[in-house]
């Protein structure tokens, strides 16, 4: 693993030295800590006995300095006198954003804070330049934490957060936000009914160029009304629509149709949204529905009983999955496939072993899916990659 070198400007307990040494992370999903080039950090850190050295990790409360503000003033006054009771925290934007969804986190000031402990015990405060805000000397109890934010903006999380505050200690409230810009409207099919159980898709215009990527965008599924709402969104320009992110399936069996109906990006409507702004009225119609076919059988063991625990997956010929299901008490299974489509159905199954839990599977069947496509039958004999190893 990759070291990263920092140079300490302040050290608060545990160390004297000015220079340090610690692992980078490369944020594969390890835990691990990724530092940047001419960051300054707030570092909670501990020492490992084996490797001599200090380390940290993302469940600490480590962090970027200028998103360090709470923590920095109560460090900052342990060893001066008592303060009392505390209660501060940070009032941080953090938007969506839809291309690569990442996000870059701002910090908000002037948002008013209230503790509202009841029996008259009601304190305020204001966040500063840095998202930080601090209520002192308040009396010891249990207090819900409130923050008014901007019309523009919902809250990520809780609405309130509830806190104890004892006698000379402290207590934190952090509030998430983000950019809640709305897009509505209702799905109805080739006879002007309404589409319950659809996924309606959402991707910025930017990238009309990657249709079919199920990595952009965002999708939402309609309610039993045929309605659907795309929220927390950020100020662009949009196109919605159904199966713009991936091909059509068995459980979305229509072509590619952009609002208001039509087939092409050319015609397509380009929905332009301000910050915070609600839209709604952006009903369409889609196309009639695609024939679908459904792929039956059975999924057993080599002494032929069933599999009853398993995962059945029907993939197209590029290993793209188009369907899944669970096989029932007798191993019996259906999967559902837009008509004419090639690929293989997959069977597989985890099983106890002293070491942990293997996966077995099936020898995969190839199909097309039409009238003539037979029930089939998976069975489960080989072991597979993956699993479970317990580490004792």
């Amino acid at each position: 693993m990759p070291y990263v070198h920092l140079v300490v400007e302040h050290a608060f307990k545990g160390i004297t030295e000015t220079k340090l040494k610690m692992q980078q992370g490369s944020s594969g999903g390890d835990c691990s800590f990724v530092f940047e080039k001419q960051e300054r950090y707030l570092i909670y850190a501990w020492y490992d006995n084996e490797t001599k050295q200090l380390h940290t990790n993302i469940c600490t409360r480590s962090r970027p300095l200028k998103y360090a503000a709470d923590d920095l003033d109560y460090l900052r006054g342990i060893g001066g006198p008592s303060r009392g009771t505390r209660l501060s925290g940070s009032v941080i934007r953090y938007d969506y954003q839809e291309i690569g969804r990442s996000s870059t986190p701002e910090l908000m000031s002037g948002v008013k804070v209230m503790a509202d402990g009841g029996n008259d015990r009601h304190f305020e405060a204001v966040t500063n330049s840095e998202g930080f805000y601090r209520m002192l000397n308040l009396p010891p109890g249990r207090y819900r934490v409130t923050a008014e934010i901007p019309s523009y903006l919902s809250l990520a999380y809780d609405k309130e957060v509830a806190v104890e505050v004892v006698k000379d200690g402290c207590a934190s409230a952090d509030f998430f936000t983000r950019t809640d810009g709305r897009i509505s409207g209702v799905l109805f099919d080739n006879r002007g009914r309404v589409t319950p159980d659809i996924d309606v898709d959402l991707i910025p215009f930017e990238l009309a160029d990657r249709l079919g990527d199920r990595g952009i965008g965002r999708f939402k599924k309609t309610d039993a009304a045929g309605r659907f709402e795309f929220t927390e969104l950020t100020p662009g320009r949009y196109l919605i629509g159904v199966n713009i992110r991936q091909e059509p399936e068995g459980d979305n069996p229509f072509r590619r149709t952009f609002y208001p109906g039509v087939s092409s990006v050319s015609q397509a409507k380009v929905i332009v949204l301000g910050t915070g702004e609600k839209l709604r009225g952006y009903d369409f119609r889609l196309p009639a529905p695609l024939p679908v076919q459904t792929i039956s059988g059975v999924f057993v063991w080599p002494d032929g009983t069933p599999v009853t625990r398993g995962l059945i997956t029907l993939k197209d010929e590029a290993g793209g999955s188009l369907d899944f299901a669970e096989p029932d008490s007798q191993g019996r299974f259906t999967l559902k496939a837009i008509n004419g489509t090639k690929g293989s159905v997959y069977g597989s199954v985890m099983v106890r072993v002293e070491s942990g839990l293997d996966v077995i599977e099936a020898n995969p069947v190839r199909v097309i899916s039409n009238s003539n496509v037979g029930p089939i039958k998976l069975i489960a004999s080989r072991k597979a990659k993956g699993g479970v190893t317990i580490i004792r």
